[in-house]
């Protein structure tokens, strides 16, 4: 418990509420994936670890995101489209949320979706510091797709996707998913405002100002995760829990 606990990344990314339920060994096994040398350097974390985890899809309010849709839809936010260094299936268990997929393709071709009039910085890995960075072009493949409670979905490695939600329902009813990765694989890409990408090559360091929460925070997140869920509670408000100083964001608004 005390590992769980001590997890770092709580609201880092601008969402409040990643909570960690189960992780494996750190040590590899026969059927571990083998990966390239420098991986688990490049992530932070032991390439062969996996976990299971619940993600509440809840903004820190203190989160300020990245501009870069001028016709967007009303009243969303929604991660910048992205890759994984594992493969996940994610359950969606309270709530809903909306899941575009696209393809990378030069920043000049002809483009549909969200992203059609705007060409993004494609870098390596969702978190600085980076290695390469270039100007593409998104194109969706499955755009704007709604799950609700129960929808599953697999995402392998090398597909990019993101995830759209309503911020005014996610104040006080957010959306909860369940998901479980996969040991990592293969060096993830992201797929960013050039404005976020700005930020990120001027400050390498964001992952530095992740911090455990208490252990008091810890148990009362749990214990509002469990009333939430359980229906004991309408509402949840993690942000009056975890309280989190930083205001980056993975989000494009």
């Amino acid at each position: 418990m005390s590992m769980l606990q001590n997890v770092r990344m709580h609201s880092i990314y601008g969402w409040c509420g990643n909570t960690m339920l189960v992780e494996s060994g750190r040590v590899p096994v026969a059927g571990t994936y083998p990966v390239l040398a420098g991986l688990a350097e490049k992530m932070g974390n032991p390439a062969s670890s996996w976990n299971l985890t619940l993600h509440v899809w809840q903004p820190n309010t203190r989160a300020q995101g990245f501009t870069v849709l001028e016709d967007k839809p009303a009243a969303s936010i929604a991660e910048p489209p992205h890759s994984h260094p594992f493969d996940f299936v994610s359950s969606v268990v309270k709530g809903s949320m909306r899941q575009s997929i696209y393809r990378q393709v030069d920043a000049a071709s002809p483009r549909r979706g969200r992203y059609a009039d705007v060409a993004l910085e494609h870098v390596d890995g969702v978190w600085p510091p980076h290695d390469h960075r270039s100007t593409v072009g998104l194109d969706v493949l499955e755009e704007r797709v709604v799950l609700g409670p129960g929808d599953t979905y697999y995402m392998p490695c090398d597909m990019i996707h993101d995830v759209e939600i309503d911020p005014v329902a996610a104040a006080q009813t957010p959306t909860i998913t369940l998901f479980m990765s996969s040991e990592y694989m293969i060096i993830p890409h992201a797929y960013m405002a050039r404005s976020m990408a700005d930020y990120h090559f001027a400050h390498p360091n964001i992952k530095a100002l992740a911090s455990p929460i208490p252990p008091q925070s810890w148990h009362a997140k749990l214990e509002a995760l469990s009333n939430y869920l359980t229906g004991r509670s309408m509402t949840l408000s993690l942000p009056d829990i975890v309280q989190f100083e930083g205001d980056y964001a993975f989000f494009h608004i």
